[in-house]
């Protein structure tokens, strides 16, 4: 792909289409040129009976209110609405972790495979013993360790009853 002249991989470009083509689908209003702020509001069809929702973007920050661009450092459809609005290109914006040219790096090492058992040295170093206190218990649920308070006692006066015949 790097030799056919691809930058991002084919799932990147995927979801890249995806949200323009949602970002077809809002409106942006300039907050402030200097800090690169807007307010990106999407707008529904006549049929979809949804209230029209209002987003801040901020560029400088890599952030939108929706939360998407912070998590995944992907550009949403907000993000991409604001760039084309803009004139700013769209790739500005993509993490530098999705190129194919970062992903090849990463792979570049080389990997030797492990050895067969029977060629390992012989292991001198320090033998740990697991503490058996500090094993957790196999069967049932595990106990608590909620602090109890004035909720958890049991009302004095309500008398108690069988849960098969209620007496």
């Amino acid at each position: 792909m790097l030799r056919a002249g691809h930058q991002y991989p084919e799932e990147i470009n995927t979801i890249i289409r995806k949200n323009q083509q949602q970002a077809g689908m809002c409106q942006v209003r300039r907050y402030s040129r200097d800090n690169n702020e807007f307010q990106v509001q999407e707008m529904f069809s006549p049929h979809d009976h949804r209230l029209p929702m209002s987003f801040t973007v901020k560029l400088n920050d890599w952030w939108c209110d929706c939360g998407h661009f912070q998590a995944v450092r992907l550009p949403c459809h907000h993000v991409i609405a604001v760039c084309s609005f803009a004139h700013i290109d769209l790739t500005t914006y993509i993490h530098p972790v999705y190129s194919l040219y970062n992903i090849n790096k990463a792979y570049e090492i080389q990997f030797h495979p492990v050895r067969n058992k029977e060629y390992w040295s012989i292991y001198t170093g320090p033998n740990f013993i697991p503490d058996p206190n500090m094993r957790r218990r196999v069967r049932g649920r595990p106990p608590t360790n909620r602090i109890h308070n004035e909720m958890d006692e049991p009302n004095p006066n309500r008398r108690s009853k069988c849960s098969y015949c209620r007496n």
